[in-house]
């Protein structure tokens, strides 16, 4: 097992640190799925239930800073490619499983489920900026180089 460089500790810190917005010095479930999230890695709540009952030695139902090391260290030991990850993000959000995503299905990744605080008319930017084709349809193309910026 490779262990976490001191540049990549820091750098965890600041997520964790970020993510732990009830300042209680440990991720919850819940932000522990919207650190994950930001870092374009899809999980739903029950696998991210099931990463911290693996990984909370203590018993306290959420994630203190190493148990959060072990978990980054799980997550990089099986990651894989990450075009591959966010094609099966996709495909999970593709809740008609046609191939593209709606405007409905886009808008609940990015207001619902995302982090994104976004007005109508900051979403219906967005959607403009992401449909490169102007199809009002987003492409699993247009997805993963959208999630690459």
């Amino acid at each position: 097992m490779s262990k976490v460089t001191k540049e990549e500790k820091t750098l965890l810190r600041k997520v964790f640190d970020k993510f732990d917005t009830d300042e209680t010095g440990a991720l919850s479930a819940k932000e522990l799925s919207e650190a994950l999230a930001a870092n374009k890695i899809y999980k739903s709540i029950k696998e991210v239930e099931q990463i911290v009952k693996k990984r909370d030695t203590d018993g306290s139902g959420s994630l203190e800073f190493e148990e959060f090391l072990e978990v980054y260290e799980d997550l990089r030991k099986t990651a894989g490619n990450p075009q591959t990850e966010l094609r099966k993000a996709f495909d999970t959000f593709d809740k008609d499983k046609n191939g593209v995503l709606s405007r409905e299905e886009f808008r609940e990744i990015m207001m619902v489920k995302g982090t994104m605080k976004l007005t109508e008319v900051q979403f219906d930017a967005l959607m403009r900026m992401v449909d490169k084709n102007n199809d009002g349809k987003i492409s699993p193309e247009e997805y993963i180089n959208f999630m690459c910026q």
